[in-house]
């Protein structure tokens, strides 16, 4: 079911004031904190993240780890970046913005689809612990603001 743009605005909202749980992902030790008022979904058998939803589905956010930098030969944040844009533009996407960090990278833009990206990823040892949300244009003036809280949480564990 669609709701109505102002009902789900004001949902947005709401959750946009909610308070934060941290989830913890013992596999790849990476921590990052999630709205509270998102849905989760049922975990991958590997254990290797967690996705969660808005109740009408319209919002999404997936976090995860992996070996893949290592097992694709990536050697830095920028070749795995650059890589991963490549895998956006494939599926139809436009990449509009990217940043690469000391440690990892971002990119932003529009799915086929045209609701908005987002994702960041922290490299370490051949490892990645990403964070993705994905969301309408409609509702971008909660999840902006959102989606930079919750990106900004990502972070590996004490090991």
């Amino acid at each position: 079911m669609r709701l109505p743009v102002l009902p789900a605005l004001l949902l947005a909202s709401a959750a946009l004031g909610a308070p934060l749980s941290a989830y913890g992902n013992a596999r790849f030790n990476y921590w990052v904190d999630i709205p509270q008022g998102l849905i989760a979904q049922r975990p991958p058998d590997n254990g290797d993240g967690q996705s969660w939803q808005s109740a009408d589905g319209q919002v999404k956010l997936s976090v995860w780890g992996s070996h893949a930098p290592g097992v694709l030969e990536q050697a830095s944040p920028g070749a795995w970046m650059a890589w991963t844009a490549r895998f956006w533009a494939e599926s139809g996407a436009r990449v509009t913005y990217r940043r690469l960090l000391p440690s990892g990278f971002v990119l932003s833009g529009f799915q086929a689809d045209g609701r908005i990206f987002y994702e960041k990823v922290l490299v370490r040892g051949g490892d990645e612990a990403g964070v993705l949300t994905v969301y309408p244009v409609a509702r971008r003036a909660v999840w902006d603001r959102m989606t930079a809280q919750v990106a900004g949480s990502l972070r590996w564990g004490q090991r």
